[in-house]
């Protein structure tokens, strides 16, 4: 907790309380690891890793218990929520519980209705884990012991990441795109 820093201080009990109810989940602990810091605030939108600070920053809407705690957060649509349009495309996804129930639940910003801890796991857990595979991306465990903590986690990465080592790059490397259409899609 001595790296999360919040906008508001329910952002940071409540994630807290997430991260001891996840002790179990030693691989969600362990990622924590590749970051820097944790930012948790009322304007992140969307969540999301950035390598120069090596800090993830999270959408408070994951983290908020109660009517009044939804209430400071910013409603501001995420800014990519567009680009399929563009494409005419729209990605299919959906994340569902062992009893196949859809995990996101609408909470109409009119409704008064709180939630509870457990919410908040299925909420954020998938949102945790996904922005702490950026930050292993960029600090992969294989290279953390090796880091100099007398510089910036940015100086100890760019020479890798301008050096395309990340594991993304090696991938891409072992497995190149070699669909004219998926190309196309990606420019």
């Amino acid at each position: 907790m001595d790296r999360v820093l919040v906008s508001h201080d329910w952002m940071g009990r409540n994630f807290e309380d997430f991260v001891r109810a996840n002790q179990d989940k030693t691989d969600l602990l362990r990622l924590f690891n590749g970051v820097t810091a944790i930012v948790i605030g009322a304007h992140v939108r969307p969540s999301f890793y950035y390598a120069l600070t090596g800090a993830i920053y999270l959408d408070a809407d994951n983290f908020w218990l109660t009517a009044d705690e939804r209430d400071v957060i910013d409603e501001a649509p995420d800014f990519r929520s567009a680009f399929d349009r563009d494409l005419q495309y729209s990605g299919v996804w959906r994340y569902a519980n062992s009893m196949n129930q859809n995990i996101f639940l609408p909470f109409s910003t009119a409704s008064r209705i709180p939630r509870d801890l457990a919410y908040l796991l299925q909420e954020s857990g998938w949102l945790m884990y996904h922005e702490l595979a950026h930050a292993s991306d960029f600090v992969p465990v294989s290279v953390r012991g090796s880091l100099n903590s007398a510089t910036s986690l940015w100086a100890n990465i760019a020479p890798r990441y301008l050096g395309s080592q990340l594991p993304s790059d090696q991938l891409n490397t072992m497995f190149p795109l070699t669909s004219p259409q998926m190309k196309a899609l990606a420019q």
